[in-house]
């Protein structure tokens, strides 16, 4: 039975907690037990005629030590009726008949199901009910399974009318077995190795780590290396001024032969994207090249818990080091995040002297515009990051950029703060001003102007009235083409003045990167007093919670309201609210 499956996991769960070697070296059979643990409960609800029975009420003793378990329904119980057919459509609407909880027979497993006497013609047994269940041809025919994405319809789940409150209840079940005060994962296992399994990471981790490239710079990445630079440089930007900065930059190139593989690190990031300036393309001729030497170099530079990014578009000429990449992976806790932009048979490979060599390439949509590659020619790599937790992006180099970011953003989670939009239109007076208003919450304030035509055009002045000279590290100004961008790192707080010096209209665009962050969510309340996230809309006239979480809130400081706005930014209603200490990860 599952609940008493679930009970032994969860006993493995927290007994394999409890062993800090395994914790240390081995996170990864506890998440699988864990991932176990939430598929089953999550199925439950989509499996079982339990939401026919009790609606969104979870099931909060499924799998719980020392309770008693709602009645079951026996061998002999009846617990469905025949579903109907109209119009030949099968109709399978309050088919369970009975109050004992249940799951669905379906064909294929070690039991069977019964068969009825010869005046069972229409009740008898529940089924899975899926086309491929043949037990569902059986009395009581039809079926109660309640589908998943993609499987929600009439045809493929009986009870597909359900799927929706069923996918409620598994968040909610989701939810309370995780982090209820009492019951939850959290509190048996404690805090430490939560954040573990779940790689939920501190500021202060994530500082100790290590921010890696590793770039093909054989000829054949001619055609490459520039939006390769122009994505690894938008990281580096991204990430020093970020408060989840790593404590080091790392750039490898290999090239062929392996020798010519060359690996170099510093704390300035502005080093850093000199060196990424410098790159320069040559040597390969033959199509593979040294992958895994270039990988093998990264993962000896990187501190441990860190993430490498590695771009090349050619196969691994050293495959054979496979086994010494994944365990330097495993050894160092270390993710390898590899983009392919092309392989050796599939890609017109081009040497220093533009040869070309090799002919076909695959195109397929995978959410990104993805270039796809035959899969035999990636296997080295689709091997490494089933075998280490990395991830690979068979993509075109036009990608890369939008890849990076996507990644990036999970490593380096900063808080981009919009902070306001001005138009100062074409009939504004030459020396036109805006404020700007920046508070001590503010880490870098950015600002984006367009159009200007040269950098004597405007004039930034600090808040007490002098020009900003971008002469200090923490200060620049860039002017790519018509747009100037704007950067002060630790801004001092006050109201910064930008002056126009020339006619033309100007659209501005503020932001800004924050310690000071927020996610807000809608609760609403079981029946029996738990808070669960609401799931849709909120009902007109119901009760619900708003609850804002802050991050990094100075302790000196509150939160006495939250205004919520439409989607135009006008003021719907304002709301007070009251500090109150929540159990869950500090």
């Amino acid at each position: 039975m599952a609940h008493f499956f679930i009970r032994s996991l969860r006993s493995k769960v927290k007994d394999l907690s409890n062993n800090t070697a395994i914790v240390k070296s081995n996170i990864s059979l506890i998440r699988e037990q864990v991932a176990t643990l939430m598929y089953v409960i999550q199925e439950f609800y989509s499996n079982t005629n339990w939401i026919e029975l009790h609606g969104l009420t979870i099931y909060e003793d499924f799998g719980q030590d020392g309770i008693t378990l709602v009645g079951i329904a026996d061998f002999k119980d009846k617990t469905c009726i025949n579903c109907k057919y109209v119009n030949g459509i099968e109709h399978c609407e309050n088919n369970t008949i009975g109050t004992k909880l249940t799951s669905g027979y379906r064909s294929g497993q070690n039991v069977g199901k019964p068969k009825g006497g010869p005046n069972d013609i229409i009740s008898g047994k529940c089924s899975h009910g899926t086309p491929d269940d043949t037990s569902r041809n059986i009395i009581a025919t039809g079926g109660i399974y309640k589908g998943y994405k993609g499987r929600s319809n009439r045809k493929e789940a009986p009870h597909s009318y359900l799927h929706s409150a069923a996918a409620k209840a598994a968040v909610k079940a989701t939810e309370y077995y995780l982090i209820d005060q009492n019951r939850g994962l959290l509190e048996l296992i404690g805090p430490e190795v939560f954040r573990d399994i779940f790689g939920i990471r501190s500021r202060e981790e994530i500082v100790k780590t290590s921010l890696t490239f590793v770039i093909d710079v054989t000829g054949s990445m001619g055609d490459d290396i520039e939006n390769v630079r122009i994505a690894t440089k938008k990281i580096v930007n991204e990430a020093k001024d970020s408060q989840f900065v790593s404590e080091k930059y790392i750039l490898v190139t290999f090239s062929d032969p392996a020798s010519l593989t060359m690996g170099r690190n510093t704390t300035d990031f502005k080093t850093m994207l000199t060196w990424l300036d410098d790159i320069r393309v040559d040597g390969g001729g033959d199509c593979p090249e040294y992958a895994m030497s270039g990988i093998l170099k990264g993962i000896e530079m990187s501190n441990n818990n860190s993430k490498i990014y590695f771009i090349t578009d050619a196969d691994a000429k050293d495959a054979h080091l496979e086994n010494e990449v994944t365990n330097g992976l495993k050894a160092k806790n270390l993710e390898l995040i590899m983009i392919l932009t092309g392989k050796c048979p599939g890609r017109r490979k081009r040497d220093g002297t533009g040869q070309n060599y090799g002919s076909t390439i695959f195109q397929h949509e995978v959410g990104l515009l993805f270039h796809r590659v035959k899969r035999s020619s990636i296997n080295v790599f689709e091997s490494i990051a089933a075998e280490t937790g990395g991830k690979v992006y068979v993509t075109s180099t036009s990608e890369v950029e939008a890849i990076v970011e996507k990644e990036i953003k999970e490593t380096f989670p900063s808080s981009n703060v919009f902070v306001t939009l001005f138009v100062m239109p074409r009939n504004s007076t030459h020396n036109s001003t805006i404020s700007i208003s920046v508070d001590d919450y503010i880490n870098t304030l950015k600002i984006m102007v367009e159009p200007v035509t040269s950098l004597d055009k405007f004039v930034f002045y600090y808040p007490n009235g002098t020009v900003v000279s971008f002469s200090s590290p923490n200060e620049e100004r860039e002017l790519l083409g018509n747009i100037l961008r704007i950067s002060v790192r630790n801004p001092e707080p006050g109201q910064w003045t930008l002056r126009k010096m020339e006619t033309s209209a100007w659209n501005i665009n503020v932001t800004a990167h924050s310690a000071l962050d927020f996610s807000t969510s809608v609760l609403e309340t079981s029946s029996v007093g738990n808070s669960y996230q609401l799931s849709g809309n909120p009902i007109k006239g119901n009760n619900y919670s708003v609850v804002v979480d802050i991050q990094n809130l100075n302790p000196n400081s509150t939160c006495l309201s939250v205004v919520l706005m439409d989607d135009s930014g006008n003021e719907i209603t304002e709301i007070f609210v009251t500090r109150v200490q929540l159990m869950g990860i500090a």
